[in-house]
């Protein structure tokens, strides 16, 4: 048929050039500009001198084409070129007059998935992330995104910072995790402001593995017990043996502790209940909640077994 004709016979430039007039097309053939795409996308060699030249105009459906050639081969656009082609589009949503701009948030969602792809920074980054007036959450966090595995410098860490103590709790998070990955030391002086919700702390928990002192600050901030889970029992004995007179700290991790119903939980709760220069109430609190634990387990266990045998 027609389309296995061009699989094997057609130039890829010709059928790049097919695949600009179909886009442009009022009624579309949604179905053969798909196939085509594959066609092209699926070969060694790929039109990109062509589809580089054709960027700079391309609707939203052809500039997706087109970076996913550029990506697929393995070549880069310009970072000049990049950059203004970027300014252009973002030029047109901030455009007061453009009174239908989703044409320019879907093209620069694009843009920004090649420059994850790539590893590519823009400047145009902090201009987008730190514009209010014309602020978009789905631009924001495409870039936030975009960036996990790229190299950050300190004017975008500066702006991260930023958005980790205004912006709403998934950019922030983002945020968080990206200025771990490049600035772990600037995590300190922000983190106590970050750590303000129980969905939050879920959500950087694995930011806190390892950092007590950080940990520590969270515990205070009145996190449910039921935040935690085995995976924490290492960090949360740890802080509690240098807890010394903090009676309050003490209360909570031991309580934790008890929640989480696991031996190994039931274990250091067993052999702070045996430390002799400890008070006895907290040495009786840590019993109890051991006790407990274990009889919640053990009719857990009960249960489960009677399923299995009924």
């Amino acid at each position: 048929n027609y389309l296995e004709i061009i699989e094997k016979e057609g130039k890829s430039e010709l059928l790049l050039q097919t695949l600009v007039k179909m886009t442009f097309c009022r009624e579309k053939d949604e179905e053969m500009i798909n196939k085509i795409k594959n066609v092209i996308l699926n070969r060694e060699e790929m039109p990109v001198k062509e589809a580089l030249a054709l960027l700079p105009d391309a609707n939203n459906q052809l500039s997706e084409v087109i970076l996913q050639i550029i990506v697929r081969s393995n070549k880069g656009i310009p970072i000049k070129d990049l950059e203004a082609l970027m300014q252009k589009k973002w030029g047109k949503y901030t455009d007061e007059s453009n009174d239908d701009n989703e044409q320019e948030i879907k093209i620069l969602q694009r843009f920004i998935w090649y420059c994850g792809c790539m590893k590519i920074v823009p400047q145009i980054y902090l201009e987008i992330l730190e514009n209010k007036k014309s602020r978009n959450r789905i631009l924001n966090i495409a870039i936030l995104q975009a960036l996990e595995n790229c190299k950050i410098d300190k004017d975008l860490i500066s702006v991260l910072k930023n958005i980790t103590l205004y912006d709403e709790s998934e950019l922030r998070i983002l945020a968080v995790k990206l200025i771990e990955k490049n600035a772990s030391k600037e995590i300190n002086s922000i983190f106590e402001e970050i750590i303000d919700t129980p969905q939050a702390f879920l959500q950087l928990k694995d930011i806190l593995s390892g950092k007590k002192e950080l940990l520590k600050k969270a515990l205070k901030t009145g996190i449910p017990i039921s935040s935690f889970n085995e995976k924490d029992i290492n960090d949360l004995t740890s802080i509690l043996k240098t807890a010394e007179k903090d009676d309050e700290l003490i209360f909570t991790i031991l309580e934790i502790l008890g929640n989480i119903n696991n031996e190994k939980a039931e274990k250091e709760l067993d052999d702070f209940s045996k430390i002799k220069d400890q008070k006895k109430e907290l040495k009786n609190f840590a019993l109890r909640l051991k006790r407990k634990s274990e009889r919640i387990r053990n009719k857990i266990t009960s249960s489960e077994w009677l399923e299995v045998i009924a």
